[in-house]
């Protein structure tokens, strides 16, 4: 008991000799037929410490898609300096059609870092790992359409799958 500085289940230091963790309540003692298993416990530590990367990662891609998204934004109002520099919009589009595109564009892109963020927060408190994970594919694709955050969004995925055992539900 007295070498286990650290709880399996929610990640808190804790002194030597604490019976149970007064964060979460689980017993220490690894005498007890209820207490823990070494091996469990490093496993536990290890996917816990994985849930808590992949909500780093995901705070990151949110970021990005919430930069990208505002930019998105705030450039749909500059939509005439984009057609004195590239004439060959009018082909395309009307300025009332560009700015539209650019502004949903950016609309979207701030979705996806909303996904992002709660995806993050999820994992960070290590609940409804399932909706993480369909968040997390929701910003990676709302990313891939832009651009933005692909890696770590691609990273962030692989270490919620890898952080499944730590999700409590």
């Amino acid at each position: 008991m007295d070498d286990i500085n650290f709880c399996p289940s929610c990640g808190k230091n804790l002194p030597p000799g604490t019976a149970f963790c007064p964060a979460c309540g689980r017993n220490m003692n690894p005498n007890d037929p209820a207490g823990i298993n070494r091996e469990q416990a490093a496993s536990d530590y290890r996917a816990a410490a994985r849930a808590r990367m992949a909500g780093m990662l995901l705070m990151v891609t949110a970021a990005l898609l919430f930069f990208f998204g505002f930019a998105y934004i705030t450039s749909a109002g500059m939509v005439d300096d984009m057609f004195n520099m590239y004439p060959m919009l009018a082909d395309y589009y009307t300025p009332e059609q560009l700015e539209d595109l650019i502004w949903s564009f950016g609309v979207v892109t701030m979705i996806g870092a909303i996904a992002a963020l709660t995806a993050a927060i999820l994992a960070f408190i290590r609940k409804i790992w399932i909706l993480a994970v369909l968040l997390g594919f929701a910003a990676l694709f709302i990313g891939l359409l832009s651009l933005v955050g692909i890696i770590t969004s691609i990273v962030a995925l692989w270490m919620l799958f890898k952080a499944k055992p730590a999700f409590r539900t």
